[in-house]
């Protein structure tokens, strides 16, 4: 029997190996690999629908969607800067729909004030990290004054 841990690490390297070809052989080799891979997640979830683990099986089609449409988006005719915001969209959308489709509850999502100090502690994380990742690959800046 294979526990959840097993499938996310069968699936683990199967994402890698899509992003290894994505990047070093061939960007639509790699798209096709993850939009096959993305189907055989949704099947597998469709399968173990009944079973408690398709909660996770289903949050992990997120990561061959965000490839998927980081690269086919024609994101090229607009600016740099709203690419980002683009890609976001329909990932937002394919939230809503699995946290509908789940049936999650705001509150079961994190969507309450109930730990507002915890919460107001640990906002300012976001920016530590933001600036230590800027640090760390010293991006160009997506607009130029």
């Amino acid at each position: 029997t294979l526990y959840p841990i097993h499938i996310a690490i069968i699936y683990l390297l199967f994402l890698t190996v899509a992003e290894l070809i994505t990047a070093l052989v061939d960007p639509w080799v790699g798209i096709t690999f993850h939009a096959v891979l993305l189907g055989v997640m949704l099947l597998h979830t469709a399968v173990t629908w009944h079973d408690p683990s398709r909660r996770f099986l289903i949050s992990l089609t997120f990561a061959p969607m965000i490839r998927i449409l980081s690269l086919s988006l024609p994101l090229a005719t607009f600016p740099l800067v709203y690419w980002f915001l683009i890609t976001s969209i329909p990932l937002f959308i394919a939230l809503l729909l699995i946290v509908r489709t789940l049936e999650f509850s705001a509150d079961y999502v994190g969507l309450n004030m109930r730990r507002g100090l915890v919460q107001l502690l640990i906002m300012p994380t976001g920016l530590l990290f933001g600036v230590v990742e800027y640090y760390i690959l010293k991006p160009e800046p997506l607009i130029t004054p």
